[in-house]
């Protein structure tokens, strides 16, 4: 295995998305501009060197909540149930002889309320005393009130390993 003393870094720099348009993985890179994210896994430092081996495309509900956070939640996220809130301006199903109206809500996984309603479509977490959330990894909140699911997109990842003193970091 070589040592990092002796490798030769190229003097061409890259953007993330030149990086990712020329650049077969895996690779080695040394990062040029650092980036301080929210959370450690969002954080590159100057000069850190990390073994890239895979992008990874992840599809995401975009959601708003009342303090107008906005939220990135997997779509297939499915430890977290959601109930739909009805707006004052929906109609109500009307009940039919020999039908049975069904509940306003019920749980739901995100991949099911997506499927069920169009966007923008309001949800809240159905609720349960274990869990916590991190907002901006700053703070706890307990709840999260009514939040609206506005969206889908596609958000890219990379994943590697950074390397530390000539060795992997897991």
């Amino acid at each position: 295995m070589a040592r990092l003393e002796y490798v030769s870094w190229s003097p061409r720099r890259y953007t993330l998305r030149e990086f990712l348009r020329s650049c077969a993985l895996p690779k080695i890179v040394k990062v040029t501009q650092g980036h301080y994210g929210n959370a450690d896994i969002e954080q590159l430092a100057l000069d850190q060197v990390i073994r890239i081996h895979k992008e990874h495309t992840q599809r995401r509900v975009v959601a708003n909540d009342k303090h107008g956070r906005h939220l990135s939640i997997p779509l297939n996220y499915q430890s977290v149930l959601f109930e739909r809130v009805r707006r004052e301006t929906d109609k109500r199903p009307r009940k039919s002889a020999g039908t049975e109206e069904l509940p306003a809500a019920f749980p739901m996984t995100i991949a099911d309320v997506v499927a069920q309603y169009p966007l923008p479509v309001l949800v809240k977490i159905h609720r349960s005393e274990e869990l916590r959330f991190s907002v901006d990894n700053r703070k706890q909140v307990p709840r999260f009130d009514v939040i609206e699911l506005t969206d889908l997109q596609d958000e890219t990842y990379l994943l590697g390993n950074t390397i530390n003193n000539g060795y992997f970091m897991y």
